[in-house]
């Protein structure tokens, strides 16, 4: 008996253990929302729809039809740089030649929230309270800015924006002034990003394969 409610007891420790490590990684990475809603503040347009995301302070685009060569999938730590901190999480995700998936999961391995993006519109289940969280349409459209074939993703940006790769990264510009600037592994693949920075909003994320 005495050995049971010895196990009991660990089991319980455990459990509150990880309550608390996702707990931890929620309140981290309410930096980054933070940070992302300040700058928000100062923009007039209003997204219409989940299929809506800012790509810069107070211009709205529609997110990129998600059309892929091949299917991907990739089991990442995804680490969160702002302004006041940092955070991570573990993300996995998934692309068919028109659908995304990302789940993700605490550094404990509780999962948070999942999303699939098919281009009609963004289906979302939150297993914890996600309030502190970045939209996930910014994330998608983060996602796809990463992933996406500079051709396509031309197709959505407004006049004076334009998309340059060189052999190892991705630079999304307006009129000279650098948005986005996206770091991929080596020079012959640009399937998966390793670092994709958002300068408007001053945000970095940085993806490791695990």
């Amino acid at each position: 008996m005495q050995e049971l409610l010895s196990l009991t007891g660990q089991l319980l420790k455990l459990k509150k253990a990880a309550a608390a490590g996702a707990l931890i990684a929620l309140t981290l990475l309410s930096g980054c929302s933070s940070s992302f809603n300040s700058s928000k503040k100062e923009s007039a347009p209003m997204l219409l729809n989940d299929r809506q995301a800012f790509i810069d302070r107070g211009v709205v685009v529609e997110l990129p039809a998600p059309v892929f060569k091949k299917e991907l999938s990739a089991r990442q730590l995804l680490t969160a740089e702002y302004k006041t901190g940092s955070a991570s999480l573990v993300t996995l995700l998934k692309t068919t030649l028109n659908s995304l998936s990302l789940v993700g999961l605490s550094p404990a391995g509780i999962k948070l929230f999942s999303a699939q993006y098919n281009g009609e519109g963004i289906r979302v289940e939150r297993f914890v309270k996600l309030d502190s969280l970045p939209p996930v349409n910014q994330v998608v459209l983060d996602i796809m800015l990463g992933l996406g074939p500079a051709a396509e993703l031309e197709g959505i940006l407004p006049a004076d924006y334009e998309i340059l790769d060189d052999s190892h990264k991705r630079i999304l510009s307006h009129k000279g002034r650098t948005v986005y600037i996206i770091t991929y592994q080596n020079n012959d693949s640009r399937q998966l990003p390793v670092c994709i920075e958002n300068t408007v909003f001053d945000y970095k994320i940085v993806l490791n394969n695990i």
